[in-house]
């Protein structure tokens, strides 16, 4: 038994008014990912388009009460870890900053602030700006692990970029959890490992990358060791995978981290050039050896379906778990790919 994508089409008939009502089928397509058993579907979306987004106004109301994350609000509004955790109250990487969240999401909640600039646009996500960012991601994880190795099992660091992808705050951030229990997908994805290795002595993620290199409709390219795949079953729009060759945090090193920005620089360039205006990108990592489990990363667009407002969020996702998108990944990584042809950084 091997590595199997599971795919089923649905024929949907109706009579088209915009053919003098003959006869039109339409196909649904039912994903399956491979690893969770989770379905998805890529349906037929008319007159899809992506618009030009000006986040002008969206930057501007965001001014109207104090950013706590610019100038001097950095360090008067944001709270300070107990110094028999980080001695300095505040981690520092470049630019980017990590302090406690405020709200926080597990036994272990930061944010980092990517940069000192209030808003930062699609052209000026620069190489350093991710890769310092990330860079202090993991730095605070190694943090929590090394203080408290049960309580940091599962960790993910989380970026939602501008106010379609859910996020609160233009000033760009990430999020960073960790915690002795994993989150729903995490856990699904962890299982889903095992079991595959457990019932065909082999890697998921290895059988992965080697079955979307031979297929070529969904490979995106490699930067330096990691992986780059159009994902087969996409929770979203222009969902993509980075499959790392690290298995648990402490083989995140520079190099490494490094590879991996690449590739998220040579996305967003990709999302400037059909329109994206926003997205969601979240690392999944975790302390300690788990059997056919890798460090990995998921990034998707998010969109308004309805300009200005409208979210690409809607029952199916919200209620019933079912991920849809417009673009199927073989689309997306005839689009993409050639973003990844070279090296954008």
């Amino acid at each position: 038994m091997g590595l199997k994508l599971n795919l089923v089409r649905e024929e949907a008939v109706l009579l088209d008014p915009g053919s003098n009502f003959a006869p039109k089928k339409i196909i649904v397509e039912k994903r399956f990912d491979p690893l969770t058993g989770d379905m998805s579907r890529v349906v037929s979306f008319k007159k899809f388009q992506l618009p030009i987004v000006d986040w002008s106004q969206a930057v501007q109301r965001s001014l109207q009460n104090p950013c706590p994350f610019c100038g001097e609000n950095l360090n008067q509004m944001t709270p300070q870890f107990p110094k028999d955790f980080i001695e300095e109250g505040r981690l520092g990487v470049g630019r980017a900053t990590v302090v406690p969240n405020l709200s926080p999401y597990d036994r272990y909640s930061a944010v980092v602030v990517m940069a000192p600039d209030h808003y930062v646009s699609l052209e000026e996500i620069s190489f350093d700006l991710v890769n310092d960012s990330f860079g202090a991601a993991v730095l605070f994880l190694q943090k929590c692990a090394a203080k408290d190795a049960a309580g940091a099992a599962y960790m993910t660091a989380n970026w939602n970029y501008m106010p379609y992808s859910g996020g609160t705050l233009v000033h760009p951030h990430l999020q960073v959890l960790a915690g002795p229990s994993p989150g729903n997908y995490h856990r699904r994805c962890t299982a889903g490992a095992a079991s595959f290795a457990r019932q065909t002595g082999k890697d998921f993620w290895a059988e992965l990358i080697h079955y979307e290199k031979t297929e070529g409709v969904r490979y995106l390219g490699q930067t330096g060791e990691v992986h780059w795949l159009a994902t087969f079953a996409p929770r979203a729009l222009c969902d993509v995978t980075a499959v790392l060759p690290a298995r648990k945090l402490d083989e995140l090193n520079g190099e490494l981290m490094s590879d991996l920005t690449g590739g998220i620089i040579n996305m967003v360039l990709f999302f400037q050039a059909v329109n994206i205006a926003s997205f969601n990108a979240a690392l999944f990592v975790s302390n300690q050896a788990v059997p056919g489990a890798r460090v990995f990363l998921r990034m998707v667009a998010r969109f308004p379906l309805i300009y200005p407002a409208g979210s690409d969020m809607s029952y199916l996702q919200v209620i019933h778990a079912d991920p849809w998108t417009v673009w199927s990944p073989e689309y997306v990584c005839s689009m993409a790919q050639k973003f990844f042809s070279h090296s954008n950084y």
